[in-house]
Order: C-alpha cells, then sequence, then structure tokens
C-alpha cells in the first residue's frame, strides 16, 4: 500500500475484561455532529461493541485527518488483551500527496518566472524526465511528511490508551487490518 501504514499494538493489563470495558465506556463518547460552541468533554468519539471498540481522537477543531482506532478485546491469562489497530483515514494520504504536488507544481512555476525575470528569456525548461524527477520529489516530501505527522499521531494514541488501561506490556505487532486479523 502506498501511504503511511497500519500500526498494530498488543497492550496486556491485569484489569479483567469487564473493568476494561468500564474505562473504555467512561472514556469514550458517542459520535456527534461539530459544534465550535460545544465544550469538548471526551478525548475519543466512536462506538463501543463488547469485544471492542472503534474511535476517534478529538481536538479544539474539528479535524478530520486524525487516525482511526480499532480495538478488539479479549481475555488472558495476564487480565486482559487489547489490540488496537491505528489507520490513517484516506482523506489524510489523497490530501497530502495532491497538496504537494501542487506545491512542487507551483515552485516550479514560480521559479520559471524568477529566472525568466533575471535573463530576459525564457529559461530552458528541461526534458519530461527532469519534471517526472522533480515531481517524484514533492511526492516524496509529502510521503515523509505524512508519515512523520502520523506517527506523532499514532504515539499519542498509544500512550493514551496504554495509560487509560494501566498497561503493563506493549508489543508491537505486524501492521495488519482489523479486518484481515485472524
Amino acid at each position: 500500500m502506498f501511504g503511511p501504514r497500519t500500526r498494530s499494538l498488543i497492550l496486556r493489563t491485569r484489569l479483567t475484561p469487564d473493568e476494561v470495558r468500564q474505562r473504555l465506556k467512561r472514556a469514550i463518547g458517542a459520535p456527534r455532529g461539530w459544534n465550535p460552541f460545544e465544550p469538548k468533554g471526551e478525548l475519543y468519539l466512536g462506538s463501543l461493541r463488547p469485544n471492542g471498540f472503534k474511535v476517534q481522537r478529538q481536538g479544539p477543531a474539528k479535524n478530520p485527518y486524525r487516525a482511526v482506532v480499532t480495538g478488539e478485546l479479549s481475555s488472558d491469562r495476564f487480565g486482559s488483551r487489547i489490540t488496537l489497530y491505528m489507520e490513517p483515514p484516506f482523506l489524510w494520504i489523497g490530501t497530502f500527496v495532491i497538496a504537494t504536488l501542487a506545491v512542487g507544481l507551483a515552485l516550479l512555476n514560480l521559479l520559471t518566472i524568477i529566472l525568466k525575470a533575471i535573463s530576459g528569456e525564457l529559461p530552458p525548461m528541461g526534458t519530461v524526465a527532469e519534471a517526472v524527477f522533480i515531481s517524484a520529489g514533492f511526492v516524496a516530501l509529502g510521503y515523509a511528511l505524512t508519515s512523520g505527522t502520523l506517527k506523532h499521531e499514532y504515539d499519542k494514541v498509544a500512550r493514551y490508551f496504554a495509560g487509560l488501561l494501566d498497561a503493563e506490556e506493549i508489543q508491537e505487532q505486524s501492521s495488519r487490518s482489523p479486518s484481515t486479523a485472524a
């Protein structure tokens, strides 16, 4: 998959599955429409199921670019096992790729105008391969910015749920989406 990958974590806690569900129930608010004058309460909005949840982190402003978090809850010998799948919303990837291409083309056009103004003539534009190379560089820049920003978002999510659920063990898992997880 092109774009930032899903990050999967396994949290283990001594809390029973019922205790985990109670903590999640207190921490997760129901999805609702955006109102800038509404007091902010819950940090996460979404839905809670008997064996899992699906949420998105909230903030002081409406932001469709925050990671979508799906959690699966199960009992194990330790207490409870919570598997977190943190995924970028599709809008995130598309916006950054399109924006970096647009910025790249705008900068290339600006450079052409500046060179034309300095020399008084039209500068050679180079080959198609050079234009493709420049565009690919801007896509790579967008990918790097997107990946770095999402890593920061994923780290916030992991710290929050590890603290909320008193996780005693955090294990990185191979990146699989909840729909393909066994």
